[in-house]
């Protein structure tokens, strides 16, 4: 993945920004900001955004830091991600 977000495929803007809110994040100590991290891309980002993430994660761990993989796994739990996911199938 490219360290330059104007080189990026929509995929790895997407793993970028993951990384990017969870590096945010991280003073909350890993466990908090696992589950603000998921929280956040819940509440901002777009179901269509949501169902490229999880659809891209299916063939590559795309580079996710220890903290936006630990809410990788929290927001496989969320209705809404589930909802998403499905669609995006």
């Amino acid at each position: 993945m490219s360290d330059q977000p104007d080189m990026m495929s929509n995929t790895e803007r997407l793993a970028y920004m993951a990384n990017r809110i969870a590096c945010n994040l991280a003073i909350e100590g890993p466990e908090q900001a696992a589950r603000s991290t998921a929280e956040h891309i819940v509440k901002f980002w777009e179901s269509r955004m949501i169902a490229r993430f999880f659809a891209a994660l299916e063939t590559s761990d795309m580079g996710l830091n220890d903290i936006a993989r630990a809410a990788v796994a929290i927001l496989r739990e969320k209705p809404r991600v589930k909802a998403a996911i499905a669609a995006g199938r």
